[in-house]
């Protein structure tokens, strides 16, 4: 099997979190967004993300929309820097067929996304005030995007991990 060569890890790194931030942040910006944020994260019967807010363990990617949905009426979050790298250029995407070909592009790359920024969390219409926070995000190949018949905007990744951390 080829190996992936650096210029393509620094590009696909570079381009997938580009992807991530900006899809990401929008929807959390969104109030409409918002309900969009379970499909971020991988849907496999064997694979279950792992998403920390603040140290409290979130079960599920529909818990955490639905806690976006009812608990934060309005949030504007704001990326000053992220910083990214492949984590592992042929990630296994649970024996699928697509594993065993040639991955010469990094399209079975997993990265990992370091993000700072700041957030204004809202209550009823009185802006809160601005706090940093600081997120670590792992996004794997989504195997949908991979697929020979895949059709559409299909996203390429998937939110495998995710811990986020208010500053104080």
């Amino acid at each position: 099997m080829a190996k992936v060569s650096e210029d393509v890890k620094v590009r696909v790194a570079t381009s997938t979190a580009q992807d991530f931030v900006e899809t990401y942040y929008s929807a959390l910006n969104n109030i409409k967004g918002r309900s969009t944020l379970a499909k971020f994260y991988v849907k496999s019967s064997t694979t279950k993300p792992d998403i920390i807010i603040n140290g409290n363990v979130i079960s599920s990617p529909a818990s955490l929309q639905k806690l976006f949905e009812t608990q934060i009426n309005r949030a504007q979050y704001d990326v000053k820097s992220y910083d990214a790298h492949i984590l592992n250029s042929n990630y296994n995407l649970g024996g699928s067929t697509e594993s065993t070909e040639s991955n010469k592009d990094g399209k079975k790359a997993s990265v990992v996304i370091l993000i700072s920024g700041s957030v204004i969390y809202w209550k009823d219409t009185e802006e809160g005030e601005t706090r940093g926070f600081t997120e670590t995000v792992v996004l794997v190949p989504n195997p949908e995007a991979l697929s020979k018949s895949a059709k559409g905007k299909v996203r390429k990744w998937s939110i495998l991990s995710q811990n986020f951390r208010l500053i104080l």
